[in-house]
């Protein structure tokens, strides 16, 4: 794990560099990074693996940033903008973050190489 700075709270961040695509997945609300190794480990030997604890969950710290999917595009953009990820991402998004993985794929169509959606919220 490492975290980065976000408008002065630190962001905890799951990043694996093992090749491309860069797959961010969005997991749904309040579900960490453990639940996800299964997933990771499938899919880490070929590809740049990356997540990030929303703020509040995990070691990341708690922002007064009201919560919307709009502020979670936000917060994402910044998140591959420090990490130096310039090229489309896949976007795998659970639940609540699915509904985010469609803003952003919405907004920055440019950003998104593929979009995978999951037990979404209807």
């Amino acid at each position: 794990m490492k975290f980065i700075d976000m408008n002065g709270k630190k962001i905890e961040i799951l990043s694996k560099r093992n090749g491309k695509p860069a797959i961010l997945i969005l997991a749904g609300m309040g579900s960490p990074f453990y639940e996800w190794e299964e997933i990771i480990s499938a899919l880490e030997e070929n590809s740049q693996i990356i997540m990030f604890h929303r703020p509040g969950l995990g070691e990341s710290e708690f922002t007064n940033t009201k919560k919307s999917t709009e502020n979670v595009t936000k917060e994402i953009i910044q998140i591959l903008e420090k990490l130096n990820i310039t090229e489309p991402v896949v976007l795998i998004g659970h639940s609540y973050g699915g509904l985010c993985a469609q803003h952003l794929s919405k907004i920055y169509p440019n950003k998104i190489r593929g979009l995978l959606l999951l037990v979404m919220l209807v």
